[in-house]
């Protein structure tokens, strides 16, 4: 199965990124912010807003460079989930394995990570609701999120029901098919959580599978007597878009959510997706009217684009493989 990466964005898709940021300039969130920000929205950062979370304060520190590329870049050491919630923050060994949630040591230590998720110390919070931080920091227009937080999604989405009922069109999820920590959700009690809101899973940013007796990854060979094999599924990241049938009973700004979901979606390369809103009639008319675009000649140009890229780096692998075989003569 394909991997939804971002594409690279070429000529055609910055063009409209930047006239979108002009005129109809929208918030992306990152919940778990710890490292990066959005980074599947850089290629179009000139038409977003981005707002940072992260409930380790030490996972807020980035550097003025940081905020190069966006319109605007916010972040805030602000433990999110249900509203008013008391809880702790287990941070662990390794810190992008900290959670809200304690982790399950001896899933972990069977498949040879335990030392990752040993807790090194803990800090007593509380959590707030996304949708009254929103508010309170005045975030406008908040069209995507990205969340990562360790098993502790389903909480954040409880306190985000505003958002999913009315504002977003886009939503990367981190999502276990295993239990790594006590007591988390895992990908059908999310996917259930986000399709009763109008989202559509729409592919896998990321999947992650782990061997049993190697922290090494599948595809990499280890020493010992069992240098190879393939490892199990145990999680991995989801995107989720706004169903194109759901969009038109929307509450709110319509040709906004409309036009930003089929610019997120380009940068996916999900250019069908994005033909499907922008082919709504009143998302259609608002980007003739707000943006002075043809929705359909922009889709061709940036999927014409995008096929180019894609011829260029099938060719690039294909040498790279003729010569590796000529080097094996």
């Amino acid at each position: 199965m394909e991997l939804i990466k971002p594409v690279v964005v070429g000529d055609h898709l910055r063009e409209l990124a930047g006239r979108m940021g002009d005129k109809s300039a929208f918030s992306a969130i990152d919940v778990g912010c710890r490292g990066s920000v959005c980074p599947d929205l850089t290629g179009i950062g000139a038409c977003v807003d981005v707002m940072g979370f992260d409930a380790d304060a030490e996972a807020t520190d980035f550097p003025p460079e940081a905020s190069r590329g966006w319109r605007s870049l916010r972040v805030r050491s602000t433990p999110l989930g249900r509203r008013d919630e008391a809880g702790v923050l287990y941070v662990t060994h390794a810190p992008g394995c900290s959670s809200l949630l304690p982790a399950d040591r001896p899933l972990a230590e069977s498949f040879s990570r335990g030392h990752r998720y040993e807790t090194e110390r803990t800090v007593d919070l509380v959590t707030q609701a996304l949708d009254d931080v929103v508010r309170d920091e005045a975030v406008d227009l908040p069209r995507y999120m990205k969340i990562d937080v360790q098993g502790w999604e389903q909480a954040v989405f409880d306190g985000a029901s505003s958002l999913l009922a009315e504002e977003l069109v886009a939503v990367r999820t981190e999502v276990s098919f295993r239990p790594i920590y006590r007591g988390q959700p895992l990908f059908s009690d999310i996917d259930e959580s986000l399709q009763s809101q109008g989202m559509r899973p729409v592919g896998f940013p990321e999947l992650h599978a782990w061997r049993r007796a190697t922290e090494r990854r599948p595809g990499q060979l280890a020493g010992g007597e069992r240098p190879f094999s393939r490892g199990e599924l145990i999680h991995g990241d989801v995107l989720y878009l706004i169903d194109p049938d759901v969009l038109p009973g929307r509450a709110g700004d319509v040709v906004h959510m409309g036009a930003s979901a089929g610019v997120i979606a380009l940068a996916y390369g999900l250019v069908d997706y994005a033909a499907a809103v922008w082919s709504i009639p009143a998302v259609a008319a608002g980007l003739r009217e707000r943006l002075c675009i043809d929705p359909e000649a922009v889709l061709s140009r940036v999927s014409r684009e995008q096929a180019g890229a894609f011829r260029r780096r099938a060719l690039s692998a294909a040498w790279r493989a003729l010569r590796l075989a000529m080097r094996g003569r």
